[in-house]
């Protein structure tokens, strides 16, 4: 059994009014917003959006009709700035039934919770794990690319660009590597192409390393979709990592993310539990599940088959 945490539903709900936040505080505007969407919705679907202190940091918020876009993409192109927020809702069973209540951190959240997780030749949760390691798929050099300008009509018009962001690695030695990423509404105000420019220098700056692991969960876990922020321990040993003087030939500890587009479309498992977690691109996927669970469902029935052919005892 699959399903959606309910911020997918932001995604299902298209923009038709303009919102205008030019001089509020960004947590403050993402608030009103996402209030100004749910007010659309016409029923209550459970979404809490406390009120309290905020990121003292003010950032123009402009949406419109005509940027064909919905309020779950727009806040999450929003909260990707240099001084943006993370954010995800955190789903909770109370007697009322599941609470949706939204969580947000500026610039990002730190629990403090660490998980432990382990693979040894005498056994351990880890099912699997790797790592992918691309330096053409990060970069040194990025810019922004927004929406066309067009000064004079007899004149073609131009993209306009953000300036460009170095990384720190080009001083380190590494060549120049060059990334141009798109604005998703086509802006042609050069803060916020400036400020996804920096963002994108800050998350995909140098090699891109993608660490993956699947781990098998016990029934009462405290990993779950709510942990964005904790950290994920892997302590492995293997014929890759050999044991150090009787410790854990690998022990690296990373920081469980959650990118807000695969957040929104997260998945939970009702049985046999193995997130897969992911240092980059979203912090719960499972590219084999499909799979498995179709040859899961096989077995199964083949089982079942077995079972009402046998002889009762």
């Amino acid at each position: 059994m699959r399903g959606s945490t309910l911020d997918a539903y932001w995604y299902s709900l298209i923009i038709q009014h303009t919102l205008d936040g030019q001089d509020d505080e960004q947590i403050g505007s993402a608030r009103t917003f996402l209030s100004h969407g749910l007010d659309q919705a016409d029923r209550r679907l459970g979404h809490r959006l406390p009120t309290g202190a905020a990121a003292a940091w003010c950032r123009p918020y402009l949406a419109k009709p005509e940027d064909n876009t919905s309020y779950g993409r727009s806040i999450e192109e929003f909260s990707k700035s240099e001084n943006g927020f993370e954010y995800f809702l955190a789903e909770s069973v109370t007697e009322d039934g599941v609470r949706s209540t939204w969580r947000w951190a500026s610039p990002k959240f730190n629990t403090g919770v660490k998980h432990v997780v382990t693979s040894t030749p005498h056994g351990g949760n880890i099912a699997e794990y790797g790592v992918d390691i691309d330096a053409l798929r990060g970069g040194t050099y990025w810019r922004a690319r927004g929406g066309t300008l067009q000064l004079d009509p007899e004149e073609d018009g131009f993209a306009l660009l953000s300036d460009p962001v170095i990384t720190p690695h080009r001083a380190a030695g590494w060549p120049r590597i060059d990334h141009i990423v798109d604005h998703p509404t086509q802006s042609v105000d050069p803060d916020e192409l400036d400020e996804l420019a920096a963002y994108s220098a800050e998350v995909a700056g140098g090699a891109l390393w993608v660490r993956t692991v699947t781990i098998y969960l016990p029934r009462k876990t405290t990993l779950n979709m709510n942990s964005l922020g904790d950290e994920l321990r892997m302590l492995i040993t293997d014929v890759w990592h050999p044991s150090v003087d009787g410790a854990a030939g690998l022990d690296i500890s990373e920081r469980n993310p959650r990118n807000q587009d695969q957040a929104a479309r997260a998945r939970a498992r009702s049985r046999g539990s193995n997130p897969h977690l992911g240092e980059r691109g979203g912090a719960m996927t499972d590219p084999y599940g499909a799979n498995l669970e179709r040859i899961l469902r096989d077995i199964e029935r083949r089982l079942q088959k077995l079972e009402a052919r046998a002889p009762a005892s």
